[in-house]
């Protein structure tokens, strides 16, 4: 379940912000490489889907990366 918002007005519904849930999923890989025994490099790729209405999907490619320090 996820819950997002249109900042896109609607002149037809009079309406300017748009709340709403709808099902939704992702899929994703990533990748992470040592640098040290401490640090490391990580990238990942996803493929959002949410289903807002009957005859509507929204997709989204999100790509992140980081870099993560670990104490031990």
């Amino acid at each position: 379940m996820a819950t997002y918002q249109n900042n896109i007005p609607n002149p037809a519904l009079k309406e300017s912000n748009k709340s709403s849930k709808c099902l939704g999923y992702a899929l994703g890989q990533g990748v992470e490489t040592k640098i040290s025994s401490n640090l490391s490099l990580t990238g990942d790729v996803a493929i959002t889907r949410l289903n807002d209405e009957p005859d509507q999907m929204l997709g989204i490619i999100r790509l992140g990366m980081g870099m993560h320090y670990t104490l031990k």
